[in-house]
């Protein structure tokens, strides 16, 4: 949690939606909603927004979500939010807060709805269990349990009452379409898995090709794939971000993968197996936080590691991912949204998140 609100994996994705609300939000269409601003407008020079924030907003533990809660949870990850364009807050009120940034724009910046972007309370606590994430939506709102989905067999986390669950794995689609008491909804595409290596490094294959690709999909992969698409945000023309970067050689002929991600592992091994390097590659998992270090440090051969599909924030992503070396697309993956009957309604954000609906959602949802 000391990273929050922006997640790491799939499962911080997936509950921190549920806990750290945005100013505003994309839905699954990419058009902007309001979240926690109901409105807002700009002044004539473009570069100072003010938003107006919905009365009795509330943080997930009940207490008070305020302008002053925004400018207190900003000031701690000043130098985050300083490189993502923001110049000053300044607190109007209680409901009215007013952001400048340091280039103009005609239209509200879509990277508002970032994570990055969201407001989080210190003294919010989620409880973390084996394999287990209990989410509370708020008083008066139900407890939930959501199954981290790198631990263990979901269908026994289903068994045992958990009331939402991400799974592209057939055999737990197939097994929530046969028991009466869980729906299961198809989301859309949201995840890019690549081979990221580092400035100088060759790739462990020249046939990194379509036709490569779609034997991963067609023989690797036990999940909804498909071939990566030939045009990423990550590359998009409209960044002016150069990244200069030193090569480096690697030192160590291993792929590193996340050794909770199953797809991961499976594309890892493929490349391993069909590389023709000498001495012979390896396939080598780690545990979250030493595949992050790995990454910074450099080093390896290569790291294979899914990335989101799409960017609410695409130039400052883009600088993130270039700084570490080139990324090699390989396949894009989507999921399976499994819910227990009776759970709160939920909707899909724009990078392919289910969120749950509270009250507040609901009356926005109705009022459009």
């Amino acid at each position: 949690m000391s990273h929050a609100p922006v997640p790491t994996n799939q499962d911080e994705r997936l509950v921190f939606r549920q806990l750290f609300p945005a100013l505003v939000r994309l839905d699954c269409q990419g058009e902007l909603r309001p979240a926690l601003a109901t409105s807002w407008h700009t002044d004539s020079t473009g570069r100072s927004w003010t938003f107006a924030l919905r009365d009795g907003a509330q943080f997930a533990d009940g207490s008070s979500l305020t302008a002053r809660s925004i400018e207190i949870d900003w000031s701690r990850r000043a130098g985050a939010l300083r490189e993502a364009g923001l110049d000053s807050v300044r607190v109007i009120n209680d409901h009215t807060i007013r952001l400048t940034m340091n280039d103009p724009r005609d239209s509200l910046p879509r990277a508002f709805a970032d994570p990055l972007w969201s407001v989080v309370s210190t003294s919010l606590v989620t409880r973390m269990s084996g394999a287990r994430l209990t989410v509370s939506l708020g008083p008066g709102q139900p407890i939930l349990e959501i199954a981290a989905t790198g631990t263990g067999d979901l269908r026994d986390a289903l068994d045992a009452g958990a009331d939402l669950v991400l799974s592209g794995d057939p055999q737990v689609i197939d097994y929530a379409a046969r028991t009466s008491e869980l729906d299961s909804y198809l989301l859309p595409w949201d995840r890019t898995y690549v081979l990221l290596q580092h400035p100088g490094t060759q790739p462990p294959t020249a046939a990194l090709d379509s036709s490569l690709k779609l034997s991963l999909v067609q023989d690797v992969v036990q999940t909804d794939a498909r071939p990566s698409m030939s045009q990423q945000w990550w590359n998009s023309s409209s960044c002016s971000v150069e990244i200069s970067m030193k090569a480096t050689a690697p030192t160590v002929p291993r792929i590193v993968y996340q050794q909770t991600d199953p797809v991961a592992r499976k594309l890892a091994e493929r490349l391993v197996a069909i590389a023709e390097d000498q001495p012979p590659l390896s396939a080598v998992a780690v545990d979250p936080l030493r595949f992050a270090a790995e990454l910074e440090r450099g080093g390896n051969r290569g790291y294979i590691l899914g990335i989101p599909l799409q960017s609410a924030s695409p130039c400052r992503e883009s600088a993130k991912w270039t700084r570490r070396g080139r990324l090699y697309p390989l396949i894009d993956t989507r999921q399976h949204v499994i819910v227990r009957r009776g759970s709160p309604a939920l909707t899909v954000d724009w990078d392919g998140t289910p969120r749950f609906l509270v009250e507040t959602d609901l009356q926005q949802e109705t009022s459009r």
